[in-house]
């Protein structure tokens, strides 16, 4: 059966094979074509193929990033971190232990109740508070370390009253068995700073008139990792109208001969009433 040959244009007389050109005459299914390459993995991708473009660098940097050491890092935070609290406190502790302010011009004030006048400074800042009957507190400050304080409640008295009843001074009764003298260590036994420390045996005194005991004492005050000690002396009187008091005066260590002239002079100059 003649078949013509799409190669050459001839009948041929082979139906399979082109008796002029020799080429098959049989029709040949085109080659498939393959598909357009894209960045995205092909719906049902295996995990874990191979990501292309942009999505290949992002992989390359997280496993990058995965394979390096991440201590340095945190190492490093916490480096910056500890100079932080470390200037912060160093710089607190230098701005709290600034010496007293030389006393300006004196003026006279009285405690919120009205039980206690004294005379302070006008450059330091005075502070007072109370419940008539029940409590009265003064606070007298240069800086935030040098104070002097003074506070006087009815319970104080009640118990330095208890105190008074329990002993009875005789002429030759050492100091700390008389009743102030009692009192004063009672309230020193209540303090629960551990850095607090007394120096040497409390002594007499008097307070606004009345018969007191003091005692010279050390602590420590902290800022941060930074301690700044202090020096102090803190005085105990039986009643006095209705409370009995707690004085504290207290200051950086190394500033005590200064302040002690002015804590002195405030201390000294209470009296009762306005």
């Amino acid at each position: 059966m003649a078949k013509l040959c799409r190669h050459c244009g001839m009948e041929s007389t082979d139906d399979q094979i082109c008796s002029w050109c020799g080429k098959s005459l049989t029709a040949e299914s085109p080659p498939p074509q393959q598909p357009a390459p894209t960045d995205k993995p092909s719906p049902g991708a295996a995990p874990g193929a191979p990501h292309r473009g942009a999505a290949a660098a992002l992989t390359a940097a997280e496993t990058a990033r995965q394979a390096t050491p991440q201590w340095p890092r945190y190492l490093a935070y916490a480096g910056t971190t500890v100079l932080i609290i470390v200037g912060w406190s160093a710089v607190a502790a230098k701005v709290a232990s600034k010496p007293p302010q030389e006393p300006g011009e004196w003026q006279t004030v009285s405690s919120e109740n009205e039980q206690l006048s004294l005379s302070v400074p006008d450059n330091w800042q005075f502070t007072t508070a109370g419940s008539r009957g029940s409590f009265e507190w003064v606070r007298v400050r240069s800086g935030k370390l040098c104070r002097v304080e003074i506070k006087g409640t009815q319970a104080l008295g009640a118990l330095a009253g208890a105190s008074g009843a329990a002993t009875q001074d005789a002429g030759e009764t050492p100091f700390e068995e008389t009743a102030v003298g009692e009192f004063h260590a009672k309230m020193g036994e209540l303090i629960m700073d551990t850095h607090y420390e007394e120096q040497g045996e409390m002594q007499p005194c008097t307070f606004a008139g009345s018969r007191a005991a003091y005692s010279t004492y050390t602590t420590i005050k902290r800022f941060g990792v930074f301690a700044v000690k202090m020096k102090g002396w803190r005085i105990s009187t039986l009643s006095l109208g209705p409370y009995a008091y707690q004085i504290r005066c207290e200051c950086p260590e190394r500033h005590w001969d200064q302040f002690e002239q002015i804590a002195n002079t405030i201390v000294g100059g209470v009296t009762v009433g306005r």
